[in-house]
């Protein structure tokens, strides 16, 4: 079989949702799934992935970058980073379809731009290194934000920053 390793990461992580097994025909049906589990892998990068999916699990790995995720903004909409070794999240904000993130248990300090992400109905930041509380005036649909166990020593600008 042709290809680099990063191909065969790939088939032994998707889950065809297909209980057939017909041969060629299901095998590029691997391929064109909405979702991908990459989770308790022990990746320190993101493999090269065929196509974008709507829906990335990449949890419990021990991720460092997060300019992994950027070849993928166009389709992404959820992000699962959570229990990685993230600390810097610059390019978050290339991520403008994110509609759901888990970013929980990182080493993350900054969310910068984060007002970039127009559609994030979810933000799970908990269990990082944030001591300031991030921008969310321009996050019009957040209705779930997770916060706990970070450095964050005061609200007072929680009305402030949330959107109106």
């Amino acid at each position: 079989m042709d290809g680099d390793e990063s191909d065969y990461t790939i088939v032994q992580s998707v889950t065809a949702t297909s209980s057939s097994t017909g041969g060629a025909d299901d095998y590029d049906k691997l391929f064109t799934q909405t979702s991908i589990d990459l989770s308790n892998k022990h990746l320190e990068k993101l493999p090269n992935l065929r196509q974008s999916y709507p829906k990335i699990n990449v949890s419990f790995n021990v991720l460092e970058r997060f300019s992994s995720f950027l070849p993928l903004a166009d389709a992404l909409k959820h992000l699962d980073i959570s229990h990685n070794a993230l600390s810097n999240c610059d390019n978050l904000a290339a991520l403008t379809q994110l509609v759901w993130l888990n970013a929980a248990y990182n080493h993350i300090q900054v969310l910068p731009l984060l007002d970039r992400l127009a559609h994030l109905t979810y933000l799970n930041v908990s269990s990082n290194r944030l001591s300031v509380l991030p921008n969310l005036s321009k996050l019009p649909v957040l209705k779930i934000l997770i916060l706990n166990d970070n450095g964050i020593s005061t609200l007072d600008d929680l009305h402030r920053t949330m959107p109106q």
